[in-house]
């Protein structure tokens, strides 16, 4: 499989690059319909070793990323917990995976902990956060603050894609992207080290920047682009304008 994938159907308005490993298919197929997509993933997941884990001594899982699902064996007592997720495409694949109970929180950090908090109230119910190695906000500090048992388990880690530099240089050189997607603050620190390390800056101007968060932003800040905006995962189709 080539790591830059372009899926082109009918005629096309727009070059849109996405940075995420995994993207949800029907949000290709929906784009390629009228535009070019570009993949490119800035950072490649692996599968890290965690000890075994009692999955009957917990009542709620918590996940930030579908990443999380794909490094798991699953098994009845695992299922049965009420999970929730950050946004659609991590519970579209709980869901597939055999999760009984699942609520989605619309793409976002803040709506993901503010409905639990919400809808939770017996704290003394164990909760369970798989995570991977780097993560963008502090769950686990927010939720023990707010008085609940939580208990963070790592189970994937990842690393830049070696290949990234090399495919997006010409990408970005022949002007091709006209909307870029970016999913996490070291996916932006990547970005940024290749546009300004090979003096890409000026390109950048007819670009519209799309970012999972303002920190993922930070990074980007000393560049020009055609405009900005923080959007939230599964609303990339709404963030073209």
């Amino acid at each position: 499989m080539k790591l830059v994938k372009i899926l082109l159907l009918r005629s096309l308005n727009l070059h849109i690059l996405f940075t995420k490993e995994k993207i949800d298919n029907n949000l290709i197929t929906k784009f390629s319909r009228t535009d070019k997509v570009l993949h490119c993933p800035i950072l490649i997941s692996k599968k890290r070793n965690f000890p075994k884990i009692d999955y009957s001594k917990f009542t709620y899982l918590v996940l930030t990323s579908s990443n999380a699902l794909r490094f798991l064996n699953f098994s009845k007592e695992l299922l049965n917990l009420q999970c929730y997720c950050v946004g659609s495409q991590t519970a579209e694949l709980a869901k597939l995976k055999g999760f009984k109970s699942v609520i989605s929180a619309g793409g976002n950090y803040s709506s993901l902990k503010n409905i639990f908090f919400n809808t939770v109230e017996d704290k003394t119910n164990r909760v369970l956060y798989l995570r991977g190695e780097y993560v963008s906000h502090e769950l686990e500090k927010e939720f023990k603050k707010e008085g609940y048992n939580i208990f963070s388990l790592i189970n994937y880690t990842s690393s830049v894609n070696m290949n990234f530099s090399k495919q997006i240089i010409p990408i970005i050189n022949n002007d091709e992207p006209k909307t870029i997607f970016l999913y996490s603050k070291r996916s932006s620190d990547a970005f940024a080290k290749v546009i300004l390390t090979n003096n890409l800056s000026s390109k950048c101007k007819l670009i519209c920047l799309r970012v999972i968060s303002e920190n993922a932003l930070n990074p980007l800040k000393k560049i020009k682009w055609q405009n900005i905006r923080v959007f939230n995962i599964g609303d990339e189709e709404f963030c073209l304008d």
